[in-house]
């Protein structure tokens, strides 16, 4: 069944026609691609993905939901959403395009204030976390060579019964990297595979953070 929207929700699209005016916008240097540029639209979350993630916040509660990359704010204001409802938590969402996150803090600051938007990489910045993680979407450069050091900090930092998220339409090694760093964890189990593009895998009870992709 899919989630019906709420008026948070409505709020959220809107904030999206807003951002796709703004037309091309300059990629972070670090994909090293040069004068390379995205559109709000080819990086977006689609509303039926974005309503998941919302309605997947209501139901595990999370205290501290971790995100990297950033982005336009699209998928942020959905875990935002998802936090407003519940009348608790906190977002820490990471990326390193000044020129992005200017346009992402905008929109994020129009749905909640529930959020830290910081302007850097999650690797670079992962101390000013105030504690261990409850929920993390990996979704910043979709290689393995990036994914798995984020993972290796995500699972050092989460606590018991935390939860992850990947998109797995962005890249079919995104997709690999990530099943293959789950079944790493005795009793990882993959909870949900979204029709829409992403894939949820817990912790099992008791899982103490060791670094494991190494």
């Amino acid at each position: 069944m899919r989630p019906d929207p709420k008026p948070i929700h409505e709020k959220i699209a809107e904030r999206a026609k807003i951002t796709t005016k703004v037309g091309d916008q300059p990629l972070w240097e670090g994909y090293g691609q040069g004068a390379a540029t995205r559109t709000p639209d080819q990086v977006k979350t689609q509303p039926e993905m974005g309503l998941a993630y919302s309605q997947l916040i209501e139901q595990i509660r999370p205290a501290v939901v971790v995100e990297f990359g950033t982005a336009f704010g699209m998928s942020g204001m959905y875990w935002l959403a998802g936090l407003e409802l519940n009348g608790s938590g906190h977002l820490y969402t990471f990326d390193p395009n000044q020129v992005w996150a200017d346009l992402a803090r905008e929109n994020l600051s129009a749905i909640s204030d529930r959020f830290t938007l910081t302007i850097g990489t999650f690797e670079d910045n992962v101390g000013i976390l105030p504690g261990p993680i409850d929920f993390a979407f990996i979704d910043a450069i979709h290689t393995s060579d990036f994914v798995k050091p984020q993972f290796d900090i995500v699972a050092s930092r989460s606590g018991p019964g935390a939860s992850w998220c990947s998109t797995t339409s962005a890249s079919p090694e995104t997709c690999v990297t990530a099943g293959m760093l789950s079944r790493s964890i005795p009793g990882c189990v993959r909870r949900r595979c979204s029709a829409v593009g992403s894939a949820l895998w817990s912790w099992p009870e008791g899982f103490a953070g060791k670094v494991l992709s190494r």
